[in-house]
């Protein structure tokens, strides 16, 4: 039995490629499956498990018991949170190669911006940032917070006054 948890991950832990001798005995197919349906899941209902799903879907070649571990970390804080009133939509089709171009290309006129003094990075402290959960395994009351917001529909979005590209402020 799966026990049900608080957060998607292990706050603090990072996974590690495992060796041959180490995936010995993991049923190899049957954890690629469960990642595939959980990627689908945290695509379309479930974004504050992203930053787990991303993390165990680097590792479909050879997971180890670590890795399901984390499997099965993450499936309990699914289970945990089924009372999230879920609304189930009609799959939309990905345009991953446009999305993926646009991407690269904010990157590097941003990168440019920054470069040459026109845009000035802050650095956000976890307690503040929403996206953190997205990107990495944060401590149970910091993840609740944002989760909370998230799916609430109340996270805290920039204001004109908060993006500044050179002497102008901008959106």
């Amino acid at each position: 039995s799966i026990k049900e948890a608080k957060t998607p991950g292990f706050p603090g832990t990072t996974l590690q490629k495992g060796e041959d001798a180490q995936a010995q005995g993991i049923e190899t197919e049957k954890y690629r499956s469960l990642v595939g349906n959980i990627m689908y899941y945290v695509t379309n209902i479930a974004p504050d498990c992203a930053n787990a799903a991303r993390e165990l879907s680097q590792y479909l070649a050879r997971p180890t018991q670590e890795h399901w571990r984390e499997l099965e970390r993450l499936v309990g804080y699914m289970k945990q949170n089924k009372s999230h009133h879920l609304i189930y939509r009609k799959p939309r089709e990905l345009r991953v190669i446009s999305r993926t171009k646009r991407i690269s290309v904010r990157f590097h006129f941003m990168r440019n911006e920054v470069t040459a003094g026109k845009v000035i990075a802050n650095i956000v402290p976890s307690e503040e940032d929403e996206s953190d959960i997205l990107t990495k395994s944060v401590v149970e009351k910091l993840f609740q917070y944002h989760a909370a917001n998230l799916w609430n529909g109340t996270l805290r979005y920039w204001s004109r006054e908060d993006v500044r590209i050179g002497d102008r402020v901008t959106d």
